[in-house]
Protein backbone atom coordinates (compact mmCIF):
# COMPACT_ATOMS: atom_id res chain seq x y z
CA UNK A 1 0.00 0.00 0.00
CA UNK A 2 1.79 3.32 -1.06
CA UNK A 3 2.25 5.91 1.74
CA UNK A 4 0.20 9.13 2.01
CA UNK A 5 1.65 11.94 2.57
CA UNK A 6 0.82 14.60 5.57
CA UNK A 7 -1.25 17.63 4.29
CA UNK A 8 -0.50 19.24 6.72
CA UNK A 9 3.17 19.46 5.68
CA UNK A 10 2.36 21.11 3.08
CA UNK A 11 1.06 24.54 4.83
CA UNK A 12 3.96 24.00 6.61
CA UNK A 13 6.37 24.32 3.78
CA UNK A 14 4.06 27.56 2.41
CA UNK A 15 4.46 29.18 5.30
CA UNK A 16 8.04 28.47 5.10
CA UNK A 17 8.75 30.04 2.12
CA UNK A 18 6.22 33.05 3.67
CA UNK A 19 3.44 32.34 0.42
CA UNK A 20 -0.31 32.58 0.58
CA UNK A 21 -2.20 29.59 -1.26
CA UNK A 22 -2.83 32.07 -4.10
CA UNK A 23 0.67 32.91 -4.73
CA UNK A 24 1.50 28.48 -4.51
CA UNK A 25 -1.02 27.61 -6.44
CA UNK A 26 -0.40 29.95 -9.11
CA UNK A 27 3.40 28.92 -9.19
CA UNK A 28 2.09 24.57 -9.25
CA UNK A 29 -0.64 25.99 -11.71
CA UNK A 30 -3.20 24.15 -9.70
CA UNK A 31 -6.36 25.88 -9.14
CA UNK A 32 -6.56 27.99 -5.42
CA UNK A 33 -9.16 25.16 -4.27
CA UNK A 34 -7.48 22.48 -5.19
CA UNK A 35 -4.43 23.25 -3.16
CA UNK A 36 -6.81 23.92 -0.17
CA UNK A 37 -8.50 20.67 -0.74
CA UNK A 38 -4.88 19.29 -0.38
CA UNK A 39 -3.69 21.04 2.49
CA UNK A 40 -6.40 19.88 4.37
CA UNK A 41 -6.57 16.46 3.12
CA UNK A 42 -10.07 16.26 1.08
CA UNK A 43 -8.19 15.69 -1.98
CA UNK A 44 -5.29 12.76 -2.02
CA UNK A 45 -2.18 14.50 -3.03
CA UNK A 46 -0.06 12.45 -6.27
CA UNK A 47 2.89 11.69 -6.68
CA UNK A 48 3.21 14.08 -9.63
CA UNK A 49 1.32 16.51 -7.56
CA UNK A 50 3.95 16.17 -4.56
CA UNK A 51 6.64 16.32 -6.74
CA UNK A 52 5.30 19.75 -8.07
CA UNK A 53 4.76 21.44 -4.94
CA UNK A 54 8.25 20.17 -3.63
CA UNK A 55 9.76 21.81 -6.87
CA UNK A 56 7.73 24.95 -6.22
CA UNK A 57 8.97 25.15 -2.12
CA UNK A 58 12.36 24.16 -2.85
CA UNK A 59 11.92 21.14 -0.60
CA UNK A 60 12.81 17.34 -0.71
CA UNK A 61 9.60 14.93 -1.49
CA UNK A 62 10.47 12.90 2.15
CA UNK A 63 9.33 16.28 3.47
CA UNK A 64 5.55 16.05 3.10
CA UNK A 65 5.87 12.57 3.96
CA UNK A 66 7.01 13.11 8.17
CA UNK A 67 4.78 12.58 10.65
CA UNK A 68 4.63 15.06 14.08
CA UNK A 69 2.74 17.13 15.97
CA UNK A 70 2.60 21.02 15.05
CA UNK A 71 2.59 23.62 17.57
CA UNK A 72 2.57 27.06 17.58
CA UNK A 73 4.61 29.59 19.21
CA UNK A 74 3.16 29.99 22.03
CA UNK A 75 3.50 33.11 24.63
CA UNK A 76 6.70 34.34 22.71
CA UNK A 77 5.20 36.33 19.95
CA UNK A 78 1.85 36.40 21.74
CA UNK A 79 2.10 40.62 22.31
CA UNK A 80 3.94 41.39 20.27
CA UNK A 81 1.57 40.34 17.59
CA UNK A 82 -0.35 42.98 18.65
CA UNK A 83 2.14 45.82 18.34
CA UNK A 84 3.88 45.08 14.60
CA UNK A 85 4.26 41.34 13.93
CA UNK A 86 2.40 40.67 10.74
CA UNK A 87 0.68 37.39 10.18
CA UNK A 88 2.42 36.37 7.49
CA UNK A 89 5.74 36.67 9.89
CA UNK A 90 3.66 34.70 12.74
CA UNK A 91 3.11 32.33 10.35
CA UNK A 92 6.73 31.88 8.82
CA UNK A 93 8.22 31.52 12.30
CA UNK A 94 5.53 28.91 13.20
CA UNK A 95 6.39 26.81 10.33
CA UNK A 96 10.28 27.56 10.91
CA UNK A 97 10.50 26.09 14.51
CA UNK A 98 8.28 23.30 13.20
CA UNK A 99 11.07 22.29 10.81
CA UNK A 100 13.72 23.43 13.39
CA UNK A 101 12.34 21.18 16.04
CA UNK A 102 12.02 18.31 13.57
CA UNK A 103 15.74 18.49 12.78
CA UNK A 104 16.97 18.77 16.22
CA UNK A 105 14.78 15.84 17.02
CA UNK A 106 16.50 13.79 14.60
CA UNK A 107 19.71 14.90 15.43
CA UNK A 108 18.95 14.00 19.27
CA UNK A 109 17.52 10.57 18.56
CA UNK A 110 21.06 9.12 17.51
CA UNK A 111 23.42 10.92 20.26
CA UNK A 112 23.66 11.54 24.14
CA UNK A 113 22.39 15.34 24.65
CA UNK A 114 22.66 15.03 28.23
CA UNK A 115 20.06 16.85 30.85
CA UNK A 116 19.01 20.86 30.43
CA UNK A 117 19.43 22.93 33.01
CA UNK A 118 16.53 25.00 32.60
CA UNK A 119 14.39 25.67 35.99
CA UNK A 120 10.62 26.69 36.35
CA UNK A 121 10.43 30.35 38.80
CA UNK A 122 7.75 31.34 40.15
CA UNK A 123 6.99 35.24 39.32
CA UNK A 124 4.35 35.16 42.08
CA UNK A 125 6.92 34.38 44.75
CA UNK A 126 10.10 36.14 43.81
CA UNK A 127 10.54 39.03 41.23
CA UNK A 128 11.59 38.97 37.65
CA UNK A 129 14.89 40.75 39.32
CA UNK A 130 15.50 37.85 41.98
CA UNK A 131 14.78 35.20 39.28
CA UNK A 132 17.60 36.88 36.92
CA UNK A 133 19.58 37.05 40.08
CA UNK A 134 19.00 33.01 41.33
CA UNK A 135 19.91 32.19 37.29
CA UNK A 136 23.05 34.30 37.40
CA UNK A 137 23.99 32.25 40.67
CA UNK A 138 23.09 29.23 39.44
CA UNK A 139 25.27 29.16 36.10
CA UNK A 140 27.76 31.17 38.22
CA UNK A 141 27.96 33.96 36.36
CA UNK A 142 30.70 36.12 37.41
CA UNK A 143 29.94 39.89 38.13
CA UNK A 144 29.37 42.30 35.73
CA UNK A 145 28.44 41.96 31.70
CA UNK A 146 27.80 38.29 30.13
CA UNK A 147 30.26 38.13 27.70
CA UNK A 148 28.40 35.52 25.73
CA UNK A 149 24.83 35.07 26.07
CA UNK A 150 24.35 32.63 23.32
CA UNK A 151 26.92 30.05 24.52
CA UNK A 152 25.41 30.96 28.43
CA UNK A 153 22.14 29.69 26.78
CA UNK A 154 23.50 26.97 24.95
CA UNK A 155 25.66 25.83 28.03
CA UNK A 156 22.10 25.19 30.01
CA UNK A 157 21.15 23.31 27.00
CA UNK A 158 19.07 25.89 25.17
CA UNK A 159 19.30 25.55 20.89
CA UNK A 160 20.36 28.21 18.85
CA UNK A 161 18.84 28.87 15.53
CA UNK A 162 19.17 32.01 13.17
CA UNK A 163 17.74 33.49 10.29
CA UNK A 164 19.37 36.50 8.15
CA UNK A 165 15.82 38.24 7.47
CA UNK A 166 16.17 42.27 7.26
CA UNK A 167 12.36 42.47 6.23
CA UNK A 168 11.57 41.20 9.38
CA UNK A 169 10.24 43.46 12.98
CA UNK A 170 11.08 40.12 15.03
CA UNK A 171 14.82 39.96 17.01
CA UNK A 172 14.48 36.96 18.76
CA UNK A 173 11.30 33.84 19.72
CA UNK A 174 11.64 31.29 21.99
CA UNK A 175 9.84 27.67 22.45
CA UNK A 176 9.70 24.80 24.59
CA UNK A 177 7.33 21.91 24.01
CA UNK A 178 8.11 19.51 26.76
CA UNK A 179 7.01 16.70 24.26
CA UNK A 180 7.89 15.68 21.36
CA UNK A 181 6.37 13.11 19.01
CA UNK A 182 8.11 11.78 15.58
CA UNK A 183 7.59 9.14 13.25
CA UNK A 184 10.66 9.20 10.80
CA UNK A 185 10.70 6.50 8.96
CA UNK A 186 7.64 4.74 10.04
CA UNK A 187 9.67 4.19 13.53
CA UNK A 188 7.52 6.04 16.17
CA UNK A 189 9.94 8.20 18.90
CA UNK A 190 8.91 10.61 21.73
CA UNK A 191 12.02 12.86 21.77
CA UNK A 192 12.44 15.37 24.39
CA UNK A 193 13.43 18.89 22.76
CA UNK A 194 15.33 21.04 24.83
CA UNK A 195 14.20 24.79 24.54
CA UNK A 196 14.80 26.37 21.49
CA UNK A 197 15.90 30.13 20.85
CA UNK A 198 15.90 32.20 17.30
CA UNK A 199 17.44 34.95 16.53
CA UNK A 200 17.17 37.05 13.62
CA UNK A 201 21.15 37.86 12.31
CA UNK A 202 20.22 41.06 10.58
CA UNK A 203 19.77 42.70 13.63
CA UNK A 204 22.16 44.61 15.93
CA UNK A 205 23.93 42.35 18.63
CA UNK A 206 23.25 44.58 21.04
CA UNK A 207 19.66 44.51 20.85
CA UNK A 208 19.70 40.27 20.15
CA UNK A 209 21.37 40.33 23.46
CA UNK A 210 18.55 41.96 25.26
CA UNK A 211 15.60 39.89 23.09
CA UNK A 212 17.51 36.77 24.10
CA UNK A 213 17.69 37.79 27.63
CA UNK A 214 13.78 38.15 27.53
CA UNK A 215 13.34 35.15 25.97
CA UNK A 216 15.25 33.46 28.86
CA UNK A 217 12.74 34.96 30.80
CA UNK A 218 10.00 34.02 29.44
CA UNK A 219 11.36 29.95 29.34
CA UNK A 220 12.33 30.49 33.27
CA UNK A 221 9.03 32.30 34.20
CA UNK A 222 6.57 31.54 32.23
CA UNK A 223 6.51 27.99 30.32
CA UNK A 224 5.27 25.92 33.29
CA UNK A 225 1.42 26.67 32.27
CA UNK A 226 0.45 27.04 35.44
CA UNK A 227 0.19 30.93 34.75
CA UNK A 228 -2.80 32.35 32.83
CA UNK A 229 -1.24 34.29 30.19
CA UNK A 230 -1.69 37.92 30.65
CA UNK A 231 -0.47 41.55 29.44
CA UNK A 232 2.47 41.62 32.57
CA UNK A 233 4.08 38.71 31.05
CA UNK A 234 6.11 41.50 28.72
CA UNK A 235 6.78 43.59 31.50
CA UNK A 236 8.44 40.77 33.35
CA UNK A 237 10.65 39.34 30.67
CA UNK A 238 11.67 42.91 30.18
CA UNK A 239 12.86 43.47 33.61
CA UNK A 240 14.46 39.62 33.65
CA UNK A 241 16.48 40.97 30.80
CA UNK A 242 17.97 44.15 32.19
CA UNK A 243 18.46 42.84 35.75
CA UNK A 244 20.20 39.63 33.55
CA UNK A 245 22.17 41.90 31.69
CA UNK A 246 23.18 44.94 33.81
CA UNK A 247 22.53 44.01 37.18
CA UNK A 248 21.81 46.30 39.97
CA UNK A 249 24.45 45.96 42.13
CA UNK A 250 27.07 45.82 39.70
CA UNK A 251 26.23 48.36 36.93
CA UNK A 252 24.80 51.43 38.40
CA UNK A 253 27.80 53.02 40.02
CA UNK A 254 29.04 53.61 36.53
CA UNK A 255 25.23 55.10 35.66
CA UNK A 256 25.76 57.83 38.05
CA UNK A 257 25.62 61.28 36.54
CA UNK A 258 25.06 59.29 33.13
CA UNK A 259 25.98 61.87 29.96
CA UNK A 260 25.73 61.60 26.39
CA UNK A 261 29.52 61.14 26.40
CA UNK A 262 29.79 57.93 28.31
CA UNK A 263 27.25 55.75 26.36
CA UNK A 264 29.29 54.39 24.20
CA UNK A 265 32.14 52.95 26.18
CA UNK A 266 29.19 51.62 28.53
CA UNK A 267 28.07 50.33 25.40
CA UNK A 268 31.26 48.57 24.47
CA UNK A 269 31.87 47.06 28.04
CA UNK A 270 28.16 46.12 28.83
CA UNK A 271 27.05 44.91 25.27
CA UNK A 272 24.00 46.66 25.01
CA UNK A 273 22.10 49.42 23.12
CA UNK A 274 22.90 52.43 24.15
CA UNK A 275 19.13 53.09 24.97
CA UNK A 276 18.85 50.11 26.98
CA UNK A 277 21.47 51.84 29.56
CA UNK A 278 19.45 55.01 29.24
CA UNK A 279 16.47 52.93 30.19
CA UNK A 280 18.77 50.92 32.88
CA UNK A 281 19.58 54.74 34.30
CA UNK A 282 15.97 55.73 34.70
CA UNK A 283 14.78 53.03 36.60
CA UNK A 284 18.01 52.94 39.09
CA UNK A 285 17.29 56.57 39.86
CA UNK A 286 20.71 57.67 38.29
CA UNK A 287 19.29 59.67 35.92
CA UNK A 288 15.99 62.05 36.38
CA UNK A 289 13.30 61.67 33.44
CA UNK A 290 14.22 65.08 32.07
CA UNK A 291 17.48 64.03 31.66
CA UNK A 292 16.29 60.64 29.89
CA UNK A 293 13.68 62.56 27.46
CA UNK A 294 16.30 64.74 26.64
CA UNK A 295 18.84 61.82 25.65
CA UNK A 296 16.36 60.35 23.54
CA UNK A 297 15.19 63.72 22.13
CA UNK A 298 19.33 63.48 20.95
CA UNK A 299 18.90 60.40 19.78
CA UNK A 300 16.05 61.23 17.65
CA UNK A 301 17.57 63.71 15.98
CA UNK A 302 20.68 61.98 14.92
CA UNK A 303 18.88 58.61 14.01
CA UNK A 304 19.83 56.57 16.85
CA UNK A 305 16.48 55.31 17.89
CA UNK A 306 16.48 53.11 14.57
CA UNK A 307 19.97 52.36 14.42
CA UNK A 308 22.77 53.35 16.76
CA UNK A 309 26.29 53.57 15.57
CA UNK A 310 27.70 50.46 14.04
CA UNK A 311 31.13 51.26 15.37
CA UNK A 312 30.07 50.64 18.91
CA UNK A 313 28.30 46.85 17.77
CA UNK A 314 29.48 44.13 20.27
CA UNK A 315 30.61 41.20 18.35
CA UNK A 316 28.56 38.85 16.55
CA UNK A 317 27.71 35.72 18.99
CA UNK A 318 27.58 32.45 16.92
CA UNK A 319 25.51 29.32 18.24
CA UNK A 320 27.71 26.20 17.79
CA UNK A 321 25.34 23.33 19.46
CA UNK A 322 23.36 22.32 16.26
CA UNK A 323 27.02 22.44 14.27
CA UNK A 324 28.26 20.23 16.64
CA UNK A 325 25.43 17.46 16.76
CA UNK A 326 25.80 17.41 12.76
CA UNK A 327 29.48 16.91 13.37
CA UNK A 328 28.72 14.03 15.41
CA UNK A 329 26.84 12.34 12.73
CA UNK A 330 29.42 13.18 10.12
CA UNK A 331 32.51 12.40 12.23
CA UNK A 332 31.36 9.81 14.77
CA UNK A 333 28.83 8.55 13.28
CA UNK A 334 29.74 8.11 9.72
CA UNK A 335 27.08 9.65 8.02
CA UNK A 336 27.62 11.33 4.41
CA UNK A 337 26.93 14.66 3.65
CA UNK A 338 23.85 13.84 1.11
CA UNK A 339 22.77 11.49 4.13
CA UNK A 340 22.76 14.02 6.41
CA UNK A 341 20.70 16.24 3.99
CA UNK A 342 18.77 13.46 3.13
CA UNK A 343 18.60 12.98 7.26
CA UNK A 344 17.06 17.03 7.78
CA UNK A 345 15.13 17.42 4.80
CA UNK A 346 17.59 19.65 2.90
CA UNK A 347 17.12 19.68 -0.49
CA UNK A 348 19.29 22.22 -1.66
CA UNK A 349 23.08 23.50 0.12
CA UNK A 350 21.70 26.79 1.22
CA UNK A 351 19.07 24.91 3.42
CA UNK A 352 22.06 22.95 4.92
CA UNK A 353 24.20 26.27 5.34
CA UNK A 354 21.60 27.78 7.31
CA UNK A 355 21.09 25.32 9.63
CA UNK A 356 25.07 24.20 10.18
CA UNK A 357 25.80 28.09 10.58
CA UNK A 358 27.67 28.84 7.36
CA UNK A 359 25.11 31.56 6.07
CA UNK A 360 22.80 32.69 8.54
CA UNK A 361 25.67 34.79 10.25
CA UNK A 362 26.81 37.21 7.73
CA UNK A 363 27.98 40.63 8.20
CA UNK A 364 25.42 43.21 8.50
Amino acid sequence: MQKLINPKMIGVARNLRGLSQKNLSDMANFTQGKLSKLENGFLQCSQEDIEILAKCLHLPVQFFYEEMNLYGIGLSLMYRKKRRTSVKEMKHMEALFQLRRMQIAKLIQSIYFGATHFVHFDVTQDTPEEIAQKTRAMLNVPLGPIENIVHLIEEMGGIIFTEHNPDSDIDAVSQWIHNTSMNGGGILADTLVPPLFYYNSAKPMDRVRFSLAHELGHILMHSSGDRVPSETMEDEANRFAAEFLMPRADIKPQLRDLTLKKLPPLKISWKVSMQALIYRAAELSCITQNQKQYMFQKFSSWGYRKREPEQYDPPMERPSLIREMIDIHTRDLEYTHSEIMHLLNCSEEVEFDELYGKRCLRAV
